[in-house]
């Protein structure tokens, strides 16, 4: 398979590129939308991992975010292209991101995807069907909206955050992925989609509106 390496990025692939690895000092970096006219379509496994990566624009066309793809940075905003479908485990861990939106074409958002970092605002695309476990762990949310589309949220999703507002889409089926109360708060209203909250962090009784 072809190796191709430019600015510290290193690609593989025939027809279509995808980032394997990199050797660069950190800080602002720009992937392309294409090298010697072949589209980057992904960003594989641990390709930027602990890389000291402050900012990276990351170009449409992009498909799919791998494992621990930008794990351990220090990236503080992200744009995700609308081309995304899956972002998977571990991509953003242990960063400084404090906003993020996910677009609406995203699918699959992988398990520890987003933890360790001082988020305050997501907004999860209506594409997104799965949410895996601790995807949003120890975040800095206050508040959080679950689309409709979303089928599946994994054990202690949003674990560890500041939570006193959280409205469910219609499909959801909910395990221990809140905690503090919540899963009980949504059974005992048969599992209705709606907005609950709660007036502080501290208090584990949640009122359906």
């Amino acid at each position: 398979m072809e190796k191709i390496i430019k600015d510290g990025i290193l690609y593989t692939g025939k027809n279509e590129l995808t980032i394997i690895g990199y050797d660069g000092s950190g800080g602002n970096i720009t992937i392309p939308e294409k090298i010697d006219g072949k589209p980057v379509v992904s960003i594989g496994k641990n390709a930027f991992v602990e890389s000291r990566i402050t900012n990276v624009i990351i170009p449409n066309g992009i498909k799919t975010i791998g494992i621990c793809a930008f794990d351990r940075n220090d990236l503080t905003s992200i744009i995700i292209p609308d081309s995304v479908i899956s972002i998977e485990e571990n991509a953003f861990t242990e960063n400084k991101l404090t906003n993020v939106i996910i677009p609406d074409r995203v699918i699959f958002i992988g398990d520890y995807v987003f933890a360790l970092n001082p988020i305050t605002n997501v907004t999860i695309g209506k594409g997104v069907t799965t949410i895996g476990k601790n995807a949003f762990w120890q975040n800095h949310l206050k508040s959080i909206i679950i689309p409709n589309n979303v089928v599946s949220i994994g054990k202690s999703a949003f674990w560890e955050n500041y939570l006193t507002s959280v409205t469910i889409g219609a499909n959801i089926k909910l395990s221990a992925s809140f905690r503090y109360g919540f899963e009980r708060s949504y059974n005992e209203n048969n599992q209705t989609a709606g907005n609950y909250t709660r007036t502080g962090i501290s208090k584990n009784k949640w009122s359906k509106l």
